[in-house]
């Protein structure tokens, strides 16, 4: 029974030992220097005051360098230049239907597709609806002119606030 418990005790210690989440280790940083000068940033008043030459006084900026594996760096730069081509921002769309019923959902979305929009259509699922949304609009005053098209197909379109991507 000791045996078991001693154990036991082993085995939950090691779970927590293994569980616990991995830290950044030393070797994945790489000291980088630069060199500051701190003259540049003081100013003198007097023309009595002899200033020391930028050669006198040079201290060591020292800085952390993130080492990252081989193709990350092109990878994280492909993603950065993406968010800031495509960058989304406050907008608004037109909800076109919001329904607890998928079938409907895919109906609506085949019968907008078929009147040849060039609007991206957005399925949005906020539990328990499932709702459809239309276009990306920069103001309110846009998305309202469109509506009144749309409300001759979709009678229960709405302007809603939202984040969009506008190109």
């Amino acid at each position: 029974m000791q045996k078991t418990l001693i154990f036991f005790i082993f085995c939950l210690s090691f779970l927590q030992l293994s569980a616990q989440p991995e830290y950044e280790y030393p070797q994945n940083y790489r000291i980088k220097y630069g060199f500051q000068n701190p003259i540049n940033n003081l100013t003198f008043s007097s023309s009595n005051i002899n200033a020391p030459s930028s050669r006198d006084i040079t201290l060591r900026k020292v800085a952390l360098e993130k080492i990252y594996p081989r193709g990350l760096e092109n990878l994280i730069e492909k993603h950065q230049s993406f968010n800031e081509k495509y960058k989304e921002q406050d907008g608004f769309r037109i909800q076109i239907v919001s329904t607890m019923d998928q079938n409907v959902v895919k109906k609506v979305r085949m019968e907008f597709s078929e009147l040849n929009t060039n609007m991206k259509i957005y399925q949005v699922y906020d539990r328990p609806y499932y709702k459809v949304r239309v276009g990306d609009f920069a103001t309110k005053f846009e998305a309202e002119q469109m509506v009144y098209v749309l409300l001759k197909t979709f009678p229960a379109a709405f302007v809603v606030p939202d984040k969009v991507r506008l190109n």
